[in-house]
């Protein structure tokens, strides 16, 4: 009697499998070379490198320790094909990690007029009187570094840290922003160029979710003009995933002095809109999801709106169902339900 063998076409699918992985790595492997040329020239930030690195690492480490783990069998390819793209993914990461880490070790040379300073740590330097201007300092960390005197007109700001900096005004920043003092706080919304500790700040508003005045906010005597608004919890204990989830909407107050509104969302909560009985005591429950918010005026603690945001319908209850219940929930209120409401109190600038 012959027998025939099971799955006999499985070594074929890991040759292929094998195969496509080793394309996977062979073009992770030229992103980290791109990586590393990009970063030299400065011409690629650190929260690309780190996503970049974030995905690959997983898959290295998988790779490598299952053929390290197959070193031992006497036939199969695949331990070799995973130690090749192992040590091609290793190479993909260094060529990301190391060209970067001589790019920033390389700031403290390029402080000059049109340097390239992208991503440097500049916390704490001593910068008094340079001339840096056209300088690239997006994404940098200027947190208490001395900048008096220094020459920053043209320089481009973009996600900045300018933290506890010494020599700075608001009529200096305005200056070299090119905006007019009175669009300052737009205008660091929008480039989000943080001037405060964002916890600090997130701290010293908690109170406004309670309905007390906080001072040194910004009173804005234009009711149409742009306002910003720190997004808080419902209790202003932290700036909660909503908080951080609008972030980038470029609302946010860089410091308690710009800060106009303060939104205290709760928490996502389900909602029964319905309740569907079929014969036999079956029965469907159609849910919403829903979501309070209260916003107020941070330098007075006035409430100014109140509403329950909703996320999208549940689909309707079936003509008929098998025996048992069963529960149809919608959609959950996402962070453009949010942004949207509060796009009438805040009056972005259109893009």
């Amino acid at each position: 009697m012959m027998r025939q063998n099971r799955g006999g076409s499985g070594g074929g699918c890991l040759t292929v499998i094998g195969i496509l992985l080793l394309l996977a790595a062979i073009t992770a492997a030229g992103f980290g070379l791109l990586a590393g040329i990009l970063t030299l020239t400065g011409n690629l930030d650190s929260g690309g490198i780190s996503v970049m690195i974030l995905f690959a690492t997983p898959l290295w480490l998988y790779l490598l320790i299952g053929g390290l783990r197959d070193l031992g069998k006497k036939t199969g390819t695949m331990k070799w094909l995973r130690l090749v793209v192992a040590g091609l993914l290793a190479a993909a990461i260094a060529g990301i990690t190391i060209p970067y880490s001589v790019y920033l070790g390389k700031c403290d040379q390029r402080l000059v007029a049109g340097g390239r300073l992208i991503g440097c740590n500049l916390s704490g330097h001593d910068l008094h009187g340079l001339d840096l201007h056209n300088a690239n300092l997006t994404y940098a960390n200027l947190s208490g570094a001395n900048l008096a005197g220094a020459n920053l007109q043209g320089v481009q700001f973009k996600q900045t840290d300018l933290t506890g900096v010494s020599g700075l005004s608001d009529e200096s920043l305005a200056k070299f922003l090119s905006v007019q003092v009175e669009d300052l706080a737009q205008t660091t919304s929008l480039l989000q160029i943080q001037l405060e500790s964002r916890t600090k700040l997130q701290q010293a508003l908690a109170g406004a979710c309670g309905g007390r005045g906080i001072d040194g906010a910004r009173i804005n005597p234009n009711d149409q003009s742009f306002h910003t608004v720190m997004v808080l919890d419902a209790k202003g204990a932290s700036s909660s995933a909503w908080g951080d989830g609008l972030k980038g909407n470029g609302w946010e107050p860089m410091a308690l002095r710009f800060t106009d509104l303060v939104a205290c969302v709760g928490n996502q909560v389900k909602v029964e809109v319905e309740s569907c009985d079929y014969s036999g005591g079956s029965t469907v429950v159609r849910n919403r999801y829903e979501v309070k918010v209260s916003l107020f005026t941070a330098a007075t603690g006035q409430q100014l709106a109140q509403e329950t945001i909703q996320g999208s319908d549940p689909e309707g209850c079936p003509s008929t169902i098998t025996q048992g219940g069963s529960v149809i929930n919608g959609g959950k209120v996402s962070n453009d339900n949010l942004s949207n409401w509060l796009a009438r109190w805040v009056h972005p600038p259109a893009k």
